[in-house]
């Protein structure tokens, strides 16, 4: 027999949470990790743990990065079959980096809660293997070199292009 809430409550463990109502669809899973929070002389309060999913919507943006970096190459230092032949395995290998995510995300079990919109991942804490952040500034750690490159590489591109022409 599995012990009440309020048994596991006053031990800080875990507790699954099984709730088939709406309730448990707006939560982002059917089971909830509680921590007991104590404080000096107040009562003990049940808080949910940060989120460990990382929103859609940094992933698609770091998608649009890279692919960004891959049309600058493109433009920039394209027109050659050596070059062209380079650019389609940086394309292959681009796919598989985020291909691999996708596909595996759509392994997942079908009663996978609703996505929470994004302005709620950024102001919410987010679990990493070094301790909690925001979601923004995760999102910010995702892109930042992704978008730093695709500069660099316009930069680049721009210098080469002037060079030759």
């Amino acid at each position: 027999m599995h012990p009440s809430v309020a048994e596991q409550v006053e031990n800080p463990i875990s507790v699954p949470v099984v709730d088939s109502g709406q309730a448990a669809v707006e939560r982002r899973s059917a089971v909830v990790r509680l921590v007991v929070a104590e404080r000096r002389g107040a009562e003990k309060k049940i808080v949910p743990t940060a989120n460990t999913a990382v929103h859609r919507s940094v992933f698609a943006a770091f998608v649009a990065l890279n692919g960004g970096i891959l049309a600058v190459f493109a433009m920039g230092f394209g027109g050659e079959a050596e070059t062209a032949l380079s650019l389609a395995i940086c394309a292959v290998y681009l796919a598989m980096y985020v291909g691999t995510p996708y596909a595996l995300s759509r392994i997942a079990p079908f009663d996978m809660p609703r996505p929470q919109p994004l302005r709620s991942f950024l102001r919410e804490p987010f679990d990493t293997w070094t301790g909690q952040m925001s979601g923004r500034q995760v999102a910010i750690q995702i892109l930042v070199i992704p978008a730093a490159l695709l500069l660099a590489t316009a930069g680049i591109a721009v210098a080469y292009r002037m060079a030759v022409d």
